[in-house]
């Protein structure tokens, strides 16, 4: 898998910089994400040709960020985190990356399965890749 697949499919960062303690990242502008694209259609879906071209990148960029030299888990996967790059057009972009961890590191179950795991069971673990399907 080439290189370039992360530059299409995955969001682009521009610059970043510190503020009164702060980091801030600078990002490429893109349009609305999928779940505004299924509220302005009513919730009534886009046309299968469509969804085809969306599972086609969205496959793409996860097998690229699962490949042995990144083995990255997004962990926030949802409609809302997929956006297109134009309005007018079918590219999508992945972004988000703020709950994802690479497979095999320590990290706090806290931070990504706040809502499925109850508060008492919540500890660190490692991540493998079943934690993207479920």
């Amino acid at each position: 898998m080439c290189a370039c697949v992360c530059v299409l499919l995955s969001v682009k960062l521009k610059r970043h910089f510190m503020f009164r303690g702060h980091l801030f990242l600078v990002f490429e502008l893109l349009s609305y994400n999928l779940y505004d694209l299924l509220r302005n259609t009513c919730f009534r879906g886009v046309s299968l040709t469509l969804t085809r071209k969306f599972a086609q990148q969205l496959c793409t960029a996860l097998l690229f960020l699962g490949t042995p030299e990144l083995h990255v888990i997004h962990c926030d996967l949802k409609p809302e985190n997929i956006l297109l790059v134009n309005p007018k057009r079918s590219a999508i972009k992945i972004v988000d990356f703020g709950s994802s961890c690479q497979l095999g590191h320590r990290v706090s179950a806290s931070v990504t399965l706040r809502a499925v795991t109850a508060r008492a069971s919540r500890r660190p673990h490692r991540y493998h890749k079943p934690s993207e399907s479920y």
